[in-house]
């Protein structure tokens, strides 16, 4: 996975198999910032922060891509807030925060996100 580098800001194009029967293949593009890939997945795949409010990260299997390519919107910035023994990533894109938190998944704030808030 060497050509996806944590925080690179990317665009991906990726060619699935559709959910609906007999839709055949679906094409789709993600802009985000790469990040971690979670201990969890157990595929070779690339993980993405779109900035999306309800799916934050899209994990994509690296045999759906088709296309990657730098992305020229600078917009968006990620950074990792280290709290207690955890560490938490917080997301700003277009004056919209988002945190990676349980409490910011409920609350939509949280002591990790509020730094990053225009005042």
């Amino acid at each position: 996975m060497s050509m996806y580098k944590v925080n690179d800001p990317i665009d991906v194009t990726i060619t699935r198999p559709s959910i609906v029967l007999g839709v055949g293949m679906v094409t789709k593009r993600y802009s985000g910032i790469v990040v971690k890939l979670p201990h969890w997945v157990e595929y070779d795949a690339v993980a993405i922060r779109t900035g999306h409010v309800d799916f934050p990260v899209s994990i994509i299997p690296t045999s759906w891509i088709v296309g990657v390519e730098k992305s020229l919107d600078t917009s968006m910035q990620v950074h990792e807030v280290v709290s207690g023994a955890n560490t938490y990533t917080v997301t700003v894109r277009s004056g919209n925060v988002h945190c990676s938190c349980v409490g910011f998944q409920f609350r939509k704030y949280c002591k990790h996100s509020n730094p990053f808030k225009k005042s």
